[in-house]
């Protein structure tokens, strides 16, 4: 059976993920009031919901090498790579056609750099691929994956790429959460209660306070606010898993990747469509751009899930590996 407090839990991650990058789209476009707090909630949801996702990856790479190492690479291949360079074709391909209504224009002669320098929100992809073929070059030797994302962490600021630095960074969290393994439900089901509860948000609020215009979000500093965050967030999926909010955040969490691919295009567009139209109070387009930037990759995932064109699976691991 799959396990839906883990899809519950991604299904949260995702909608953060979109409302974060409609948030971005509505400041870059300058449509936000001045008086929005974009930078302190911009900051606050970097802290932990991208670690999130890579804790989340990380889970079922030990079972999945169990199952034979090329196997591992084929499944990752068709999970992370295909929707890597597809996805990232036909958003390049729109924000070549729109280059004059969108943020952030591309041309043509762009598109060779998706081999090193990933487009926009597909770097997510990019560096889980490094981290999966790091814990492969492991070889399940879970100690060894822990003292290279260490390592890598410790000299990321070396580096002078900011995508390097940050897929550098988020290996100590893809590294936890081999460690920590399938067996996480268990550790969150012992803590979900409202004194756990209470002391998370305390804590990541504090966390997040003491970093703020201090460090940045993903630095030693801020490593107590991810893991107060992402702890928050799984207590909050734990009991949302065990009520009407279920079906809603499973349904996310199950066509994770096909939002995460999508989105960008789907929230963009309706932002110009609407600003276009006249639309300009910068609190509807925020709710109405996250809504639709949720909504519509989940009516194409149906159509995709029926034809089986392009890409199957969730966000962080394929489906079989879910389901260990």
């Amino acid at each position: 059976m799959r396990n839906t407090f883990f899809d519950c839990t991604r299904g949260l991650g995702i909608c953060l993920v979109v409302f974060g990058h409609v948030q971005r789209g509505l400041s870059d476009a300058h449509l936000l009031p001045t008086n929005y707090p974009f930078e302190q909630i911009d900051f606050t949801l970097y802290t932990f919901h991208m670690p999130l996702f890579f804790l989340l990856a990380g889970l079922y790479v030990w079972p999945a090498l169990e199952k034979g190492r090329m196997p591992f690479i084929r499944s990752k291949f068709m999970a992370i790579v295909v929707p890597y360079f597809v996805w990232s074709i036909i958003q390049g391909g729109v924000q070549v056609a729109m280059s004059h209504s969108t943020n952030h224009p591309l041309s043509l002669s762009d598109w060779p750099m998706l081999f090193y320098a990933p487009l926009g929100q597909f770097w997510f992809l990019y560096a889980l691929m490094i981290w999966q073929l790091v814990a492969f070059a492991c070889g399940r030797r879970g100690p060894a994956l822990m003292v290279i994302a260490i390592a890598a962490f410790a000299f990321s600021t070396m580096l002078l790429d900011p995508f390097l630095t940050t897929s550098m960074k988020m290996g100590i969290f893809f590294a936890a959460g081999t460690a920590i393994g399938p067996g996480l439900e268990r550790n969150i089901a012992s803590i979900a209660n409202w004194k756990s509860f209470v002391v998370c948000c305390a804590g990541f609020g504090l966390a997040v306070h003491a970093i703020w215009n201090v460090a940045p979000v993903y630095s030693w500093q801020a490593l107590p606010a991810a893991i107060f965050g992402m702890a928050l967030t799984m207590i909050v999926c734990y009991r949302a898993n065990q009520t009407l909010a279920k079906a809603p955040l499973v349904l996310c969490g199950q066509r994770s990747m096909h939002i995460y691919v999508m989105h960008i295009m789907a929230a963009a567009g309706i932002r110009i469509v609407l600003t276009k139209a006249g639309v300009e109070n910068a609190y509807a387009l925020l709710l109405i751009a996250t809504a639709f930037g949720i909504v519509a990759p989940l009516g194409v995932s149906q159509a995709l899930q029926s034809t089986g064109r392009f890409t199957r699976g969730t966000l962080p691991a394929a489906r079989s590996e879910v389901q260990g």
